[in-house]
């Protein structure tokens, strides 16, 4: 990842949406190429300096047993809400680019509809979700806090 985003991510803007690579496909070749470099002896991957493991990312000490069984109970009831108000193409829709996490092209390809229809779907959903949580975070209707 710091290869990609090094030098105002220019390795990053060098993808093409047309180019025939999706970007997960994209950044997997990068990926093989710069890990098949590396092990060639052009680069020692042991010349870097090792993180040590206090100072890598741990398990939040902030967030309680607590506080995960309420964000899988809030997550469960968007989802609950997501399913009561889509059609079932809606829900299919919802499917593919969040739950099977495709990209739009894909998403295209498989339904057979134009990529501007599928990202009208995909901010429709968002904005769906985001409303859902809104009213089940706040049910007296009060404006929640950006």
């Amino acid at each position: 990842f710091l290869y990609l985003f090094e030098n105002d991510s220019r390795v990053l803007r060098t993808w093409k949406p047309d180019g025939g690579l999706s970007l997960l496909n994209f950044v997997g070749l990068l990926a093989q190429r710069r890990a098949s470099w590396i092990l060639r002896g052009r680069r020692s991957p042991w010349c870097d300096d090792p993180t040590m493991s206090e100072d890598l990312d741990g398990p939040d000490d902030h967030f309680s047993p607590v506080d995960f069984a309420a964000s899988r109970e809030m997550l469960r009831l968007v989802l609950d809400g997501l399913k009561m108000l889509l059609s079932p193409y809606g829900w299919q829709m919802f499917d593919l680019l969040f739950l099977q996490d495709l990209s739009p092209e894909e998403v295209a390809r498989r339904t057979g509809k134009s990529l501007a229809a599928v990202y009208k779907w995909q901010s429709r959903l968002y904005r769906l979700a985001r409303q859902i949580r809104g009213e089940l975070s706040n049910p007296d209707g009060e404006p929640q806090k950006p």
